[in-house]
């Protein structure tokens, strides 16, 4: 399988979850942007930027601005504000770009979601995260799922591509079993 490489990272959502991957992404070699509605917040600004430049993340005052640039966009922010990242992403999306939502919200959120992505033709893809961020970190397990006919990204090159692979090759063989019995 060959997978895309990806440089220009964006997340959006910047707590727990979204700091931890963004500051291993970056040392990783990535290129990582974030945006956090905390930044609009003049009580919250100061503290947010401080914590994704301490991390060699580039805040942006924008969704709009986070996403456009962006190979892969991670949304990593609370269930109740999944759709509005989704659609805001969506509206200033292009094709070739990758929305991977690690958010836990219902099926019928995520299908809401993806078609959001669609529509603006770039790539929708499901993340379930199966354990906890901080202990394990970039090498937290995440199943992956999508309907694209693009490879799987391979985020900033070989050694945090190794670290995912068989997780994403069984993800691909069990998304094909399922696509293969309806």
């Amino acid at each position: 399988m060959n997978a895309l490489t990806v440089h220009n990272i964006a997340l959006i959502g910047f707590g727990e979850a979204g700091s931890i991957l963004g500051g291993d992404l970056v040392k990783a070699g990535c290129q990582v942007a974030m945006y956090d509605i905390l930044l609009d917040a003049a009580q919250t600004r100061a503290a947010m930027l401080e914590k994704a430049q301490g991390l060699g993340v580039v805040p942006k005052d924008t969704l709009a601005q986070a996403v456009t640039g962006a190979d892969l966009v991670i949304s990593a922010v609370t269930a109740a504000s999944a759709s509005v990242a989704a659609s805001g992403a969506a509206a200033v999306m292009r094709p070739g770009q990758i929305f991977l939502d690690i958010n836990s919200v219902a099926p019928s959120t995520k299908r809401a979601e993806s078609a959001a992505v669609a529509a603006a033709g770039a790539d929708y893809v499901e993340g379930a995260v199966m354990a906890a961020v901080p202990p394990q970190r970039l090498a937290v397990p995440i199943l992956l799922a999508g309907r694209g006919q693009r490879s799987w990204p391979r985020p900033c090159g070989p050694s945090v591509w190794m670290r995912v692979r068989s997780r994403l090759r069984l993800a691909w063989r069990l998304r094909s079993r399922c696509a293969a019995a309806s």
